[in-house]
């Protein structure tokens, strides 16, 4: 492997190293029954995910504990609001107001462009956007 410069180099060795010897350390710590909790949480709990259920396995957290039950209720809400959000924002427009087909106008009148209140840069940048898409041109 070539190496642009020594210091580069150096890095590199350091994170294998590194990530090496993270590595054996969760081979040693990691045994039978921690994989067995592992997979008895995770089949308990399948929405946490793989950062939580790893150290509750390696601290040896009983499955049906119910600390576990209220993370992962907690985790499921935070889960849920931020579907929430990320829905509020897809489903409104840029006043704030929801996206039903009575706030969709989706037809380019000559009148509202002379006028000023069609939003004609939108429409130039879905045509942009559906050319290199499409290739049309």
């Amino acid at each position: 492997m070539y190496f642009p410069d020594p210091v580069y180099e150096e890095y590199l060795l350091k994170q294998n190293e590194a990530r090496n010897t993270k590595w054996q350390n969760l081979k040693k710590n990691v045994t039978v029954d921690v994989a067995k909790n592992l997979i008895a949480i995770s089949n308990k709990f399948p929405n946490l995910p793989k950062g939580l259920l790893t150290p509750m396995a390696m601290l040896g957290v009983n499955p049906e504990s119910p600390a576990i039950e209220n993370i992962a209720d907690k985790y499921a809400v935070k889960q849920a609001e931020a579907g929430k959000t990320a829905w509020e924002l897809a489903s409104t427009d840029a006043n704030g107001e929801y996206l039903y087909p009575e706030h969709q106008d989706m037809t380019v009148n000559l009148l509202k462009a002379v006028k000023g209140d069609a939003e004609i840069g939108i429409w130039a940048l879905l045509a942009v956007e559906s050319r290199k898409t499409f290739q049309l041109f």
